[in-house]
């Protein structure tokens, strides 16, 4: 039967190569959906932050295994489509072939068909194939693996603008030695064609240095972010590891402060 819906699919066009869409590889949001508190989920989440942290996730969280399975797939695909993402990554870890047999609902598979957003599929190992890793746009031979395929590495961003930074410095010394061979005939031009220049340089360079900047962890608590901090000076993930009465640290931009626990929400 899995054959035979397959082949169906394939004749339809839904696997064909034409009607997937590229990935932006520099996205403002990243869908998410997979189980919760799952390994999927936390390698997924740590490669996007390390890869591009200037991304917001969107977490759709639902059952991957099991009787209830392909619709509740299905439902947190639908959900993901009314909201601003670049990029969607639906997946799992690896298992048997009947623990992914969700991946083969041909509702699930219609839906990422007509999906407006590239989709990105991340089901089991590198052996394992569903048909949504067919109808995806992308496919991703683990969770880690999709990460990479939805985003660029800001080291490849800090090397580009490295690269660009050392053409800027080599243009210079040309463009400088250039000057030389006419400075005792335009030597009042060529003072002003520098300065020129430089001015503009440095625009290029402070630019670069903000772009750099925003990357950065200072650049995070810059847009209003904060980091807080336990009595041991670990960062606080979870509301649930605190008590009342406990002090904690925030550190900001500019500044810290230290502070009493008074009330504690679980969620």
């Amino acid at each position: 039967q899995l054959e035979e819906l397959k082949k169906q699919l394939a004749l339809e066009g839904l696997f064909d190569a034409s009607r997937k869409k590229p990935i932006n590889l520099y996205p403002n949001a990243v869908g998410v959906i997979t189980a919760p508190n799952s390994a999927a989920i936390k390698d997924i989440i740590f490669n996007l932050k390390r890869r591009y942290p200037i991304a917001d996730i969107y977490f759709f969280p639902c059952q991957v295994q099991g009787e209830n399975a392909p619709k509740d797939l299905l439902r947190a695909f639908n959900l993901s489509q009314a909201y601003p993402l670049d990029t969607i990554i639906i997946g799992r870890g690896g298992g048997a072939s009947e623990d992914l047999s969700a991946f083969n609902d041909e509702k699930l598979v219609r839906a990422i068909a007509n999906s407006k957003i590239p989709v990105i599929a991340a089901v089991g190992h590198e052996i394992d194939s569903t048909l949504v890793d067919y109808v995806a746009d992308k496919r991703a031979s683990t969770p880690t693996g999709a990460a990479e395929l939805a985003t660029i590495d800001r080291r490849e961003i800090e090397l580009h603008f490295q690269d660009a930074y050392e053409e800027m410095e080599q243009s210079i010394r040309e463009q400088i030695l250039d000057l030389k061979e006419d400075l005792e005939n335009s030597k009042e031009e060529l003072k002003k064609l520098l300065k020129d220049k430089i001015e503009m340089l440095k625009q290029k360079i402070a630019l670069r240095n903000e772009q750099l900047e925003s990357l950065s962890p200072r650049g995070i608590l810059k847009r209003g972010y904060s980091i807080t901090l336990d009595s041991n000076g670990k960062p606080i993930t979870d509301a649930k590891s605190q008590k009342i009465g406990n002090k904690i640290k925030t550190i900001y931009y500019e500044g810290e402060s230290v502070s009493t626990i008074d009330e504690i929400k679980g969620e």
